[in-house]
């Protein structure tokens, strides 16, 4: 509940979220059959700014 433009955190453990089971075990079992395993930022980006060019740190 907000009170004074703050909200107020629960008492007790984690943050009063709870997560579906059953919801998540169908989205991973969907995850586990798709054939999208690797990730293409990069594509996805030249596709909104042509000039985008991908920069690592060299760390």
């Amino acid at each position: 509940m907000f009170h004074d433009g703050k909200l107020s955190l629960p008492n007790g453990p984690a943050l009063g979220v709870s997560l579906d089971r059953q919801k998540l075990a169908v989205l991973a079992d969907l995850y586990e059959k798709s054939a999208v395993k690797d990730r293409d930022d990069t594509a996805y980006m030249k596709l909104v700014d042509t000039s985008y060019e991908r920069r690592v740190p060299l760390w």
